[in-house]
């Protein structure tokens, strides 16, 4: 599902692009909307700091934001994170 953006360029919706995340980069991006450091995320979920950076750049790249907290904001508005 696709809208044209008012620019122009096309973008995928909110929903589309969170589908695409696996169960654990949910759960990373998650810990990500609470304000969690990658080393915090890391302990939490008994991986690695470096693990917890992978998740964070193929959820940026699977989303197509540029930070943590659009790609918090775009899973809230799907509905996945609840608004904090």
């Amino acid at each position: 599902m696709m809208h044209k953006s008012p620019e122009g360029t096309t973008d995928a919706t909110p929903v589309s692009t969170v589908s695409r995340l696996s169960a654990r980069e949910i759960e990373v991006l998650s810990q990500v909307a609470r304000g969690q450091s990658s080393a915090e995320i890391a302990t939490l979920l008994g991986i690695s700091a470096h693990t917890v950076e992978t998740h964070i750049r193929r959820i940026l790249e699977k989303m197509h934001v540029a930070s943590r907290t659009q790609a918090a904001v775009r899973a809230a508005q799907a509905g996945v994170l609840p608004l904090v």
